[in-house]
């Protein structure tokens, strides 16, 4: 359950935040480069405070929690991208896919650094 729940928090933001984007993009009231950071920058957010979740509500190794989440997260935007957009794997994909299960696991690592901290 703690997944579901973690998944919502990485998810829901993710299609909310582009939504939001790509309208503001489309009525140019933001330029090209801010788009594209903030095209980074949102799912980046989302799979920390995912990743942040899971990790409070774990009881240890939050980096292992972190890293099952940003596989997960990780295999599920791959087969997203290739079924609908049809792109391939690339080196710029793969340096993009690596940064984001990076985040996870630190979020999930701060998490339960945070746990840590509070019962003692």
């Amino acid at each position: 359950m703690k997944y579901l729940k973690s998944l919502a928090w990485s998810i829901i933001p993710v299609f909310i935040f582009s939504i939001l984007l790509s309208g503001m993009y489309y009525f140019d009231w933001i330029s090209p480069k801010i788009y594209s950071f903030l095209e980074f920058l949102t799912p980046a957010l989302s799979l920390f405070v995912g990743g942040l979740y899971l990790g409070k509500h774990s009881t240890e190794k939050g980096w292992l929690e972190g890293m099952k989440l940003g596989g997960g997260m990780i295999l599920f935007l791959f087969i997203f991208s290739y079924l609908a957009f049809q792109t391939g794997f690339s080196l710029k994909s793969f340096v993009y896919y690596l940064i984001l299960f990076i985040i996870t696991t630190f979020g999930s690592m701060l998490g339960i650094r945070n746990v840590d901290t509070e019962n003692k």
